[in-house]
């Protein structure tokens, strides 16, 4: 079902908290400093790829309407 917001009478204001509640401790933070990170025999690191050295370039026109943007 689809309500028309008009006939639900006036909007609610809402506000923003001074502060939000913030709770991180499901987070494992990382140790300070530059660490070797550990992997499995299995995982191994992603290979570094080469550009093709072909750059891409496309123009683009917007345009306004009374329907919008097309």
């Amino acid at each position: 079902m689809i309500t028309d917001p008009r006939s639900l009478g006036e909007p609610v204001v809402m506000s923003l908290p001074a502060k939000f509640a913030i709770d991180d401790s499901m987070f494992i933070f990382p140790a300070y400093g530059r660490q070797e990170v550990r992997r499995d025999p299995n995982i191994k690191a992603l290979p570094l790829k080469k550009g093709t050295g072909i750059l891409f370039q496309k123009s683009c026109k917007l345009s306004q309407s009374k329907g919008g943007i097309r």
